[in-house]
C-alpha cells in the first residue's frame, strides 16, 4: 500500500492552466492567522456532534522530520518545476523559493488543528472540503460558514501552500479513518506534460484519499 502513495498533480489535458494567485487564498492574506482561527473554529462548531457538550478545538505546533513520509521530496520537485515556469515571477518566485528552502531543512513546522465532539468529515463533506471549489456542505441549515471559501484560510498561513486532512468517525460498519494532503501551487511541467496547480497526496490512482498506511504524525495519539 505505501508504495502506491505519493503526490499527484493531475494533467491539464489541454484545459485551463492555474496561476499562483489563487483568489480563495488571497481573500485571507490580509489577516491570515486570525482568519485561520475563525474559519477552522466555525467549521468545528458547525459540525457539533452532541449539542449538550462543548466543541473542543486545539492548535498545536509539531515538527515533521525527514523520517515522516509525507512526500517531501516529491513536493519539493513539484515546487522546483513551478520555479522553472516562465509564469513564476515576482511574489510567486519569492514565496515558492522560500518554500523550497523550508523543505530542505532538517524538519518542517506543522500547525495541527484538531477538534472533538464533532461528527467527522463524512461522504460529501469530505469531498466538498478536499476536492471541490466554491461548494460548502454543512450538516445543519443556518450553519455559520456556508459559502465554501473558508476552506482556503489554512493555505494562507503556510509558505508551502499545503494542508493535510485527517478524519476519524464511527461509520455503519465500524471506525473510519481518511487522510489526504492537498497543495495549491501553480501549473507546471512534469515529464513534458503540463499539470494542474492543485496536487494531492494519497493514492496515486485517481488521487484518492488513504485509509491506512498514512503518516501517523498527523493522527491524534488518543484515537
Amino acid at each position: 500500500m505505501v508504495s502506491q502513495i505519493g503526490w499527484t498533480f493531475p494533467p491539464t489535458g489541454g484545459g485551463a492552466r492555474d496561476g499562483y494567485n489563487d483568489s480563495g487564498i488571497a481573500h485571507f492574506r490580509g489577516a491570515p492567522v486570525s482568519s485561520l482561527a475563525r474559519e477552522t473554529i466555525q467549521n468545528s462548531l458547525d459540525a457539533r456532534s452532541r449539542i449538550e457538550e462543548p466543541v473542543h478545538v486545539s492548535f498545536e505546533l509539531i515538527r515533521l522530520d525527514h523520517g515522516v513520509n509525507y512526500g517531501r521530496k516529491e513536493l519539493s520537485r513539484a515546487i522546483e518545476a513551478c520555479l522553472r515556469s516562465p509564469d513564476c515571477k515576482g511574489q510567486a518566485a519569492t514565496e515558492l523559493g522560500f518554500a523550497k528552502v523550508m523543505l530542505e531543512e532538517s524538519s518542517v513546522p506543522c500547525l495541527r488543528v484538531s477538534d472533538r465532539n464533532t461528527t467527522g468529515l463524512r461522504g460529501d463533506q469530505w469531498r466538498a472540503l478536499v476536492k471541490t471549489r466554491g461548494l460548502s456542505i454543512k450538516a445543519e441549515q443556518g450553519a455559520g460558514g456556508s459559502h465554501g471559501i473558508g476552506k482556503a484560510a489554512p493555505f494562507a498561513v503556510t509558505p508551502l501552500r499545503t494542508v493535510f486532512y485527517w478524519t476519524h468517525y464511527e461509520g455503519d460498519d465500524g471506525p473510519v479513518e481518511r487522510f489526504q494532503g492537498k497543495s495549491v501551487l501553480m501549473s507546471h511541467v512534469v515529464d513534458g506534460s503540463e499539470t494542474q496547480g492543485n496536487g494531492f497526496y494519497g493514492l496515486w490512482k485517481g488521487c484518492r484519499d488513504v485509509q491506512e498506511g498514512f503518516p501517523r504524525a498527523f493522527r491524534l495519539l488518543s484515537q
